[in-house]
Order: C-alpha cells, then structure tokens, then sequence
C-alpha cells in the first residue's frame, strides 16, 4: 500500500484507476512527476459538464469557504484562498490552481519549483499575491464577472499524495 498513490485529497473515493497507472504502463508513476501530471488532470476532469451559476459551485466542492467579492470597473480585486498546511506537515509542497466558470482550461495553476502557469488571456492582469494563493486581478473587465475556484492539493516527499483533503475557496465576482 505504501506505493499506492492515494487521490482522496482531490475528491476520489477510491485509489482504483491508480493502481492501474502504477501496474508499469507509466514507469514514472509514484513520483512527484505524477502528481503534478495528475492535479492537471483531475481539474480538467471535475470541471467537465458542470452547470452555470451557484451550480458550479455546489458540484465542485464544499460551500464552507465562499467568498463573494465586488470590483469596479478597470479596478482590481484580490480573490483570497489560504492555504493551511497539515500541521503533521508544515513545509510539504503544494499545487494551487484558479479556475473560472465558463474557461475551459484552468485560469492559473502554480507548482512550488516550476513555472506558474497563467491561461493566455489573463497573463497581463493575474498574478499570486502573497506568499501562498491569493489572486489578484488587475484590469477588471465586465467578462470578470463570475464563479472563481480556488484548490490547494498537498504533495509528498514520500511520493504519495496526502490523504488531507484539498482546500476549496469559490469567490463569486460582481462588477459594476
């Protein structure tokens, strides 16, 4: 079991489809590399088919941690997310990524060692502020507007994610 990558901490009830992955079809499975490669994926995968409004919402996480926010026009606002780490692990790696009802792709996805990766459209207007998750828009555009998601998914050093649950932050965004 300890080679067994446990996907709970991204909302998996089961570690099913890993051990499949792990059974050598992917050698570099069980590495630091896969959870990278696996946060990328799994994001895309919860996000396909949800439904608009407060509906994107309720089926991607919790609503313990909502935030409704309110920006003018050509302002800026700052979207919090925290990242609380597991206190049993207080210096373990983390992936933070931003997405946004009605994008495709992930708006923002930051790794600790690689380059942070800003979907093409927002690279001149979002960025990460503070040392952890925050993110701030600049710029604000009537397009801005919407549901905004925040998850932090834990690394390991032992190459095996943590079974702590991901941390989800959704900030709705008016703008006037």
């Amino acid at each position: 079991m300890d080679d067994l990558i446990s996907v709970n901490a991204v909302g998996f009830q089961s570690s099913a489809d890993i051990r499949f992955l792990q059974s050598g079809y992917l050698p570099w499975v069980g590495t630091q590399d896969f959870f990278f490669w696996f946060c990328f994926n799994a994001v895309a995968f919860l996000r396909i088919g949800l439904e608009p409004g407060l509906a994107w919402a309720e089926m991607t996480g919790n609503q313990q941690n909502t935030v409704f926010k309110t920006a003018s026009l050509g302002g800026q606002q700052v979207l919090p997310c925290e990242i609380i780490y597991p206190p049993e692990y207080p210096d373990v790696q983390y992936v933070v990524t931003w997405t946004k009802q009605g994008l495709n792709d992930s708006l923002l996805i930051k790794f600790e060692g690689y380059n942070t990766q800003i979907q093409e459209q927002y690279k001149e207007r979002i960025e990460i502020v503070n040392k952890e998750a925050s993110l701030r828009i600049s710029h604000i555009e009537p397009d801005d507007e919407g549901w905004y998601g925040c998850e932090v998914y834990f690394a390991s050093s032992k190459d095996t994610a943590r079974k702590t649950p991901s941390i989800k932050t959704w900030v709705y965004l008016t703008v006037h």
